[in-house]
C-alpha cells in the first residue's frame, strides 16, 4: 500500500516538494544574499556535518544558520563556526568543536575541481566524507550532508537527483516509520526513487503544515499520503 502510494508521485513532484521544506528555503535565502558559490557549498557541508543533537527544531536551526552567515563577514571558517555553534548549537559543544576541526581538514582539500566532481557524482562526495569523517556510508550526518549539498547545488545552478543507492538519514522521525534498514532499501527498490528524495516526502507528510504547498494538486496528494501514514504508524 505504502509503495503504491509513493509511486503516484512523479520525480518532478518529489523534487518540487523539496522546495517547500523550510530548510531548503533557508539555504536559498542564504545563497541569494552571499552570492558566492564555493563559499556557499562549503558552509552547507560544514553545517550539515554539525547538525546533530540540536536543542531546537531543524527548521529553526537552519534559519538561524542562514541569517547568521548572511550578516557576518567570514574571514576565518573555524572562528565563524565556533561563534555560531556557541550561540545556536550548544549541546555537546566541545565535541562539536573537535568535529569542526576534522571537518575543516576535509574542507581544506576542496577546490573548484573537487566541487565539480561532487556535483557530477555525489558518490564521490560520499566516499570522501566517509574517508575524512571516519564514519560509515549510511551514517545519518553523512547522508544528510549529501542531501543538503544536492539542494545547495540545485539552488545555485545545477539540476540533479540523488544517486539511487545512497541511504536515508535515519533519525527519530524516520524511526517512527521503521527502524529496519531492509524496509527502506526495499522501498527504494520497489519504487525506483532515491531514498534521499523520498526523505522530504515522509518528513513533510508527517511533521509539517501541508497548507504551505502552493501547488494545489500536489498538496492534495501529500495530504492523502499523510493520512495513510498517520493511520498506519504508531506514535
Amino acid at each position: 500500500m505504502l509503495k503504491s502510494e509513493i509511486k503516484k508521485f512523479s520525480l518532478e513532484e518529489l523534487k518540487e516538494l523539496e522546495q517547500y521544506d523550510l530548510q531548503y528555503i533557508a539555504l536559498k535565502r542564504l545563497y541569494d544574499r552571499i552570492q558566492n558559490k564555493e563559499l556557499f557549498l562549503k558552509l552547507v557541508i560544514i553545517n550539515s556535518l554539525l547538525a546533530y543533537q540540536l536543542s531546537m527544531k531543524w527548521e529553526d536551526y537552519w534559519n538561524y544558520f542562514s541569517i547568521y552567515f548572511s550578516k557576518h563577514k567570514i574571514k576565518n571558517l573555524k572562528e565563524s563556526f565556533q561563534k555560531f555553534l556557541s550561540k545556536y548549537n550548544k549541546r555537546l559543544l566541545q565535541a562539536k568543536y573537535k568535529r569542526l576541526e576534522k571537518i575543516l581538514k576535509f574542507i581544506s582539500i576542496i577546490n573548484e575541481k573537487k566541487l565539480n566532481l561532487y556535483i557530477q557524482d555525489d558518490k564521490i562526495l560520499l566516499k570522501d566524507l566517509v574517508k575524512y569523517m571516519k564514519q560509515k556510508e549510511n551514517a545519518k550526518t553523512i547522508v544528510f550532508c549529501i542531501k543538503m549539498f544536492i539542494w545547495a547545488e540545485r539552488i545555485i545552478w545545477y539540476e540533479k537527483y540523488p544517486s539511487f543507492d545512497i541511504y536515508i538519514p535515519v533519525d527519530n522521525r524516520i524511526w517512527k516509520i521503521s527502524k529496519n534498514k531492509d524496509f527502506w532499501l526495499d522501498i527504494a527498490k520497489q519504487t525506483w526513487y532515491p531514498l534521499l528524495l523520498l526523505d522530504t516526502l515522509f518528513y513533510l507528510s508527517l511533521w509539517w503544515n501541508t497548507e504551505n504547498i502552493k501547488n494545489s494538486k500536489l498538496k492534495t496528494k501529500v495530504k492523502k499520503f499523510s493520512k495513510l501514514l498517520k493511520n498506519t504508524i504508531r506514535f
